[in-house]
């Protein structure tokens, strides 16, 4: 759970580090990229315009972003994801129970809330959302998952301008059902 107080550092550091424009869109109904991370044990499918960027110093930590969409977007929306390893057998309530807690912890004034497990063929991703604002004033949505299988935990969260969650939502679902782990 040590990095799970990173997930609302790295949204942030995300909202603010991004300037760049380009011209790309992401509304594809396809999810053409299959990038496969052995270190973490995991593959997951992203639209064309979006790219690995590597977190230097943070082995068990995957970002990955989306292109600028035009000259007006200042925020590239992304899925970060990160492994832990966990020292002995728990139940994956308890894991995610134990990563709600550290979030509210690290950020008093954040309001979580739990959403509802999602199964993808064997494995239950278990939700909770939440929202933020930087000090512009830029709004920004957060849906994150936990999934506890055998002695790894892993953490999923997705992160979208709050004004273009319901164009984000779609594609982060289709991200979250195509996670697969490896054999």
């Amino acid at each position: 759970m040590k990095i799970i107080h990173l997930l609302f550092v790295g949204c942030i550091v995300t909202a603010t580090a991004c300037s760049n424009p380009s011209s790309t869109s992401s509304t594809s109904d396809e999810l053409p990229k299959a990038i496969r991370f052995d270190s973490l044990g995991f593959e997951i499918h992203i639209p064309k315009n979006w790219e690995v960027q590597p977190n230097s110093g943070k082995p068990d930590l995957v970002g990955v972003f989306e292109t600028f969409n035009d000259s007006t977007d200042k925020f590239k929306e992304n899925l970060q994801i990160w492994r832990e390893e966990i020292p002995m057998p728990i139940p994956d309530s308890m894991y995610y129970q134990a990563a709600m807690t550290q979030i509210r912890i690290a950020n008093p004034g954040l309001s979580v809330q739990m959403t509802e497990p999602i199964m993808i063929d064997s494995l239950k991703f278990r939700g909770f959302e939440f929202q933020f604002s930087t000090i512009d004033s830029t709004k920004y949505k957060v849906l994150g998952y936990t999934l506890l299988k055998g002695k790894y935990g892993y953490n999923l969260t997705f992160t979208a301008e709050q004004s273009k969650e319901k164009t984000y939502q779609p594609i982060f679902k289709k991200i979250l059902h195509s996670f697969k782990l490896n054999k």
